[in-house]
């Protein structure tokens, strides 16, 4: 039963983008907390097209390159028992898609919130909702 259990989660990771992530040969190049800081790894902090990241709980933001240049960012929630949703804020005119099942990339459609927004603060923002420990997987397009 635990063997077969076993299974079904590995090929639940594998279709949901698992496969993309482990054949990919994506390198990391930043790492940040989100909400709680754990072992050294700093709080967020705006960088490159990625203007903010909240999340209710604490999670983790990472972003990577693969070997053409490309650029991927993956959310996690780094609770064990909670769900919660991460809001990526980035700037606008960046395109991001997100890995859905099968390994595919889908577009994201964003959304904008003039109010209170000042020039040059504007940004385009997702909002995601990730269950205990699920990770997300971006890219920029």
């Amino acid at each position: 039963m635990i063997r077969n259990l076993r299974n079904q989660i590995r090929a639940g990771y594998f279709n949901s983008c698992g496969e993309f992530i482990h054949n990919s040969n994506l390198v990391i190049d930043t790492c940040y907390h989100v909400t709680k800081a754990f072992g050294g790894i700093p709080l967020f902090e705006p960088f490159g097209n990625v203007l903010d990241v909240k999340c209710e709980q604490p999670a983790i933001f990472s972003r990577f390159h693969d070997d053409k240049g490309g650029v991927y960012y993956i959310a996690c929630v780094n609770s064990p028992t909670t769900t919660a949703s991460v809001m990526i804020k980035y700037k606008m005119g960046v395109n991001i898609e997100k890995c859905a099942y099968g390994n595919k990339f889908e577009k994201i459609h964003p959304h904008t919130d003039p109010i209170g927004k000042t020039d040059g603060e504007g940004g385009q923002t997702i909002n995601i909702f990730l269950a205990p420990g699920q990770i997300a997987l971006f890219r920029e397009v």
